[in-house]
């Protein structure tokens, strides 16, 4: 089967798709990426891998109705001479336009993945409300040009099928993207004072500042805990400016990294990682901090919520409408509330040894469910049945 795996980035093609796009091929299956190609230097690990790249002209903020007919016409004339048997594209809008040049192309496999459903649905502003009209037809003609559509959390195929974008008899739910388990082995917590780590584009809607005000809570009551964010500003209109960033890292109460290639290393030193996000598909980086035996603090949000496993004690809180929520792995907090958040690093404050136990279930839970082999496998079922 020749397959045409699609992303926005070649970022995402290489941090995110590599190790699927290898388990297909040793399966002998012929896979070309597609992408756009804002990181030049990374066609060289595809290279590397025999994997053939074709540059789309992606632009991932645009609403412009012709660039947008300009990337659908590109994608079908790549299909058209590619003579692909399958697309499998990944991103609300590559999932949607993949899906919708690979029908007029003539492709009997068209595998959509919507790894969130974006700012229209994220967000409660008005120009949130009012964007959620036009994209729930976009996406869902995209939906009904797929032959498969693939969620990575419950709230967006609820909300794909509430707003008949979808149907429930071609829809399925996966568990995110999945996570080397390999490359991100167990590591026993580090030793002295408690790093809490949010890692996260330094934007509202990923509770950065939420992060910014637990932190300088906790601080004021216990000065020996640190606080590492690793993530990067972003052109995104709520993205914290460059000024913010630069005094919030000159106060010192955070050590402010900035974007870093090797998370790996970060979350070695860490003790809990933190996303208070306001919604996410399935947040990839904490699956990263999970493997490696990390606790973690989520947000009780879309998707932001899927890596954390609540047990009854956690489901009684969470019915209760508490702002904290006891899980196996970590703690659930009420989104956009930096006081709940607070707490709930308190927790591990006062009892350290939750560090290690919720840990050590966050990786149980890693290799049992969210494994990038299980993940990878369960996709290739879908695009061979």
């Amino acid at each position: 089967m020749k397959i045409a795996v699609l992303a926005g980035t070649i970022g995402g093609i290489v941090g995110f798709r590599l190790d699927m796009m290898l388990a297909f091929a040793a399966k002998g299956h012929e896979v070309v990426a597609f992408s756009g190609l804002e990181r030049p230097e990374l066609k060289r690990v595809l290279d590397e891998h025999n994997i053939p790249f074709e540059k789309i002209d992606v632009d991932r903020k645009s609403v412009n109705p012709f660039k947008e007919f300009l990337l659908i016409r590109q994608l079908k004339s790549a299909f058209d001479s590619g003579n692909f048997d399958a697309v499998v594209a990944f991103t609300p809008k590559i999932a949607t336009y993949s899906a919708i040049a690979a029908k007029l192309a003539g492709i009997k496999k068209r595998v959509a993945v919507y790894t969130g459903l974006g700012f229209a649905f994220a967000s409660q502003s008005f120009l949130g409300l009012l964007l959620r009209v036009p994209f729930s037809i976009i996406y869902g003609l995209g939906m009904r040009c797929a032959t498969d559509v693939l969620f990575q959390n419950p709230d967006d195929k609820l909300i794909a099928e509430k707003f008949f974008m979808s149907s429930a008899p071609k829809d399925a739910l996966m568990n995110g993207s999945g996570v080397n388990t390999a490359k991100f082995p167990f590591a026993e917590p580090p030793k002295g004072e408690l790093v809490f780590t949010f890692v996260g584009r330094l934007i509202r809607h990923k509770g950065v500042h939420e992060f910014i005000y637990a932190a300088d809570k906790i601080k004021r009551r216990h000065p020996k805990v640190k606080f590492m964010m690793l993530g990067s500003t972003d052109n995104n209109p709520s993205s914290i400016g460059r000024e913010e960033f630069e005094r919030i890292k000159a106060e010192g109460n955070i050590d402010c990294k900035g974007f870093v290639a090797d998370i790996a290393s970060y979350i070695a030193n860490t003790s809990v990682a933190v996303l208070p996000s306001y919604r996410e598909g399935c947040p990839r980086s904490m699956l990263e901090a999970m493997s490696m035996g990390r606790a973690l603090i989520l947000a009780d949000a879309p998707g932001t919520c899927v890596p954390i496993e609540l047990g009854e004690l956690g489901a009684r809180q969470k019915s209760a409408g508490m702002a904290v929520m006891e899980g196996k792995n970590g703690f659930l907090v009420l989104p956009r509330n930096g006081d709940a958040l607070a707490e709930a690093m308190e927790r591990f404050v006062k009892d350290p040894s939750l560090v290690v136990s919720m840990g050590k279930k966050s990786r149980e839970i890693a290799e049992e469910k969210f494994d990038v082999d299980k993940v990878n496998d369960f996709l290739l079922s879908v695009l061979e049945k």
